[in-house]
């Protein structure tokens, strides 16, 4: 009786030795919560129909605002302030972080003097650099001319989709999105890095500064007869999704690099 109980024993405490030797997987300390995912994801969606029902019915409107004839047309396009400093220096400020994130990934001894996650600097700079090349790539493709183009205002173009095909002979627009407003919009991808950093009040205002800088830059754009008004904010939907593309990616690596450290321990 007495070497059946203690064979029991034993084997419970083999039982309990290898459930401790068993990593526990918990979620990051700092992981959104589901519904948190659920409101980045599908609440800027609600802008959707907006923006279609903008380019019909509000667009041309908009632009008419800043349009002449009898001052050859978009009086604002070669004004002093939209055109000599606004358009000449207002990427600049967006340029000067890219130099600034990638001199900080150079160093990794400041890095961890400041307490700065390399991984995390990697991610603001590559949803900066991922947002340019998107809107880029998408402009290149598009055959919506800009609004100085536009037979309303006394161009060639007509109206037309961003990808319909053109008649008499007319070479793409390369007018849809706004890249100009990526100065602002481009930035977006902060709001993720500080959120992370458990900093939620410095990321919502991050947000908003990226959100009214790259504003003034698409209105300066609208202004000046170089796009129509919802062109910016298909900018700013489009560097929404694939900075949060990129931090749920950053994320998912994250996890699994942490749950393999875990097993391998």
């Amino acid at each position: 009786m007495l070497d059946e109980l203690e064979l029991s024993m034993a084997h419970s405490k083999a039982i309990a030795a290898n459930s401790a030797s068993v990593p526990i997987m918990r979620p990051s300390r700092r992981s959104p919560a589901m519904n948190l995912w659920r409101i980045w994801l599908l609440a800027p969606m609600a802008l959707i129909p907006l923006l279609l029902l903008m380019e019909h019915f509000l667009d041309s409107r908009f632009s008419a605002f800043f349009y002449d004839a009898t001052q050859a047309g978009f009086y604002l396009r070669k004004n002093w302030l939209t055109h000599d400093v606004i358009h000449r220096f207002g990427l600049y400020p967006l340029g000067l972080l890219v130099l600034g994130f990638a001199w900080l990934l150079s160093k990794p001894k400041l890095c961890i003097r400041l307490r700065l996650q390399a991984s995390l600097i990697g991610l603001a700079l590559l949803s900066i650099l991922a947002n340019a090349a998107i809107i880029n790539m998408l402009k290149r493709s598009a055959n919506t001319a800009c609004s100085w183009d536009l037979q309303t205002f006394g161009g060639a173009y007509p109206d037309s989709g961003w990808f319909a095909p053109l008649t008499n002979g007319l070479t793409p627009g390369h007018c849809w999105p706004g890249a100009f407003s990526l100065g602002g919009f481009g930035g977006i991808g902060l709001y993720f890095v500080l959120y992370e950093l458990g900093k939620p009040r410095y990321a919502n205002t991050s947000l908003l500064l990226s959100l009214s800088y790259g504003t003034i830059l698409g209105l300066t754009q609208v202004a000046r007869g170089a796009h129509a008004l919802s062109h910016q904010f298909w900018t700013a939907l489009i560097c929404w999704y694939v900075s949060l593309l990129l931090y749920r990616g950053w994320r998912y690596i994250q996890r699994n690099a942490v749950n393999q450290r875990g097993f391998a321990s």
